[in-house]
């Protein structure tokens, strides 16, 4: 099949335009090379290859939710899969792994962050509501619940023909998986008292990947139609249903397993480095600020 520019310009547009997506992925683009740059002329940029995941990150997302793929996700289930890969785990996973907190609050303007920012932050309502969200036991539970949420069969049948709950799936998942992804790969313990140890977070990768594997496979080897609502919205391929069901059922647990497991390794070797032996590995109090002080 040969590309045309007319082509690429109609796979690049955005399917249905959403101001809320283009504002948040521009913002935090443009916020974040503000900030690097700040760094830079300091003498403390990031590095290539944080900058390369901070934006493949936000790009996975973006392209999910405003391209072509948009519109692929709405009339083919392992598409739809495809999407939820990139919002869950792979795009808040490279955003986490670039460590831009630092980054973030270097390159937010002055006013936005003692006005806006740090007053909301300052809200000890606020505060415990992050503390709390971020246990481990319910961060794992809302990380697994709110996916399994929109698998279900009725659940999603609703989400595929409006508008609004489609946008709320897009949505509550991309936040989870910031919310998760953040706690999971923020840079070792320096100044965080409370934060879960690396042995924790370990282990709730372990949960994770046992948990995706118990969703994927029963969807993957379905001898029945799990959704239908994919034959009312017409599939844009000619592709079996059961094969394009077993299709998202292998996307399910497979690539997402996978990004937990690079997850687990990446604790590991930074356990394995981090100095001070007699640093708690299973602390999960609730006195957690993964958020740099505003």
């Amino acid at each position: 099949m040969s590309l045309s520019l007319d082509s690429i310009v109609a796979f690049v547009l955005p399917w249905k335009f959403s101001l809320a997506v283009a504002l948040a992925c521009g913002s935090a683009v443009i916020i974040y090379l503000r900030g690097a740059y700040a760094q830079w002329r300091a003498g403390e940029g990031p590095g290539t290859l944080r900058i390369a995941s901070f934006l493949a990150g936000v790009l996975a997302i973006y392209a999910v939710l405003q391209t072509r793929l948009d519109y692929w996700a709405l009339h083919t289930f392992f598409m739809h899969r495809t999407q939820h890969l990139a919002v869950h785990h792979l795009g808040p996973f490279l955003i986490a792994l670039s460590a831009p907190a630092a980054t973030l609050v270097r390159g937010t303007p002055t006013a936005v962050r003692e006005r806006v920012f740090a007053p909301i932050w300052r809200v000890p309502t606020v505060r415990r509501a992050y503390g709390i969200v971020q246990q481990p036991l319910i961060a794992t539970a809302l990380f697994l619940g709110i996916g399994a949420f929109w698998l279900m069969p009725q659940h999603h049948f609703h989400a595929m023909l409006s508008d609004f709950n489609y946008n709320a799936m897009n949505w509550s998942l991309l936040v989870d998986g910031l919310f998760f992804w953040w706690m999971m790969l923020e840079p070792s313990h320096r100044g965080l008292q409370g934060a879960p140890g690396y042995g924790t977070r370990i282990l709730m990768q372990w949960v994770v990947i046992m948990a995706l594997i118990g969703m994927g496979f029963p969807i993957m080897y379905s001898e029945h139609t799990l959704y239908p609502v994919y034959a009312i919205c017409g599939r844009i391929w000619a592709i079996d249903p059961l094969m394009d069901q077993a299709f998202g059922g292998a996307i399910t647990w497979m690539p997402t397993t996978i990004v937990s497991a690079m997850a687990a390794v990446i604790l590991l070797g930074r356990w394995m480095r981090a100095s001070g032996p007699n640093r708690p590995l299973f602390n999960s109090s609730l006195a957690v600020s993964h958020t740099p002080s505003l």
